[in-house]
């Protein structure tokens, strides 16, 4: 599964549960009426169990200039929950889930079903509000590593 190129995001949240954020490439559409996404997330960590209490969540995909984010909230440096979330601008949209300032698009869910498979539980969220940013090539993640496109198109 390491070869396989996916686009890194960041899963956001904020509820009476707390805030949570975790870096994600497990991420996809499911439908288009009513809009569903799904996110898959490691059940061993404590995000997935706050987004699940707070029943909300945002999709934040990233860009190449948000690398360091990804890597903060990737859980493997030891900075704090408060600490990430000072790295960057952040704004709210229906659901109150932190939404980041400049990401290509962020897709804001109420969740509406869930999964335990093997080690992941997969999150399925309706869309109900959403914010497009720069239009710019995506972050990856494949072998192990962020990666970047080299080829993008010039803006339509």
């Amino acid at each position: 599964m390491a070869q396989f190129a996916a686009s890194v995001t960041l899963i956001t949240s904020d509820g009476d549960a707390g805030l949570a954020g975790v870096t994600a490439s497990s991420v996809t559409s499911v439908s288009d009426e009513p809009p569903i996404m799904l996110a898959c997330l490691n059940l061993a960590g404590r995000t997935n169990r706050t987004i699940r209490a707070n029943g909300v969540f945002c999709i934040n995909v990233l860009a190449p200039k948000h690398q360091h984010l990804a890597v903060a909230f990737s859980g493997k440096v030891g900075s704090s929950l408060d600490e990430r979330f000072s790295l960057a601008t952040w704004s709210r949209l229906e659901s109150a889930s932190p939404v980041l300032a400049g990401c290509q698009v962020a897709l804001d869910c109420r969740l509406v079903d869930e999964m335990i498979v093997g080690t992941h539980v997969v999150l399925f969220g309706q869309v109900v509000a959403l914010a497009l940013g720069p239009h710019a090539p995506p972050l990856l993640y494949s072998s192990r590593a962020y990666r970047r496109l080299d080829l993008w198109p010039e803006e339509d």
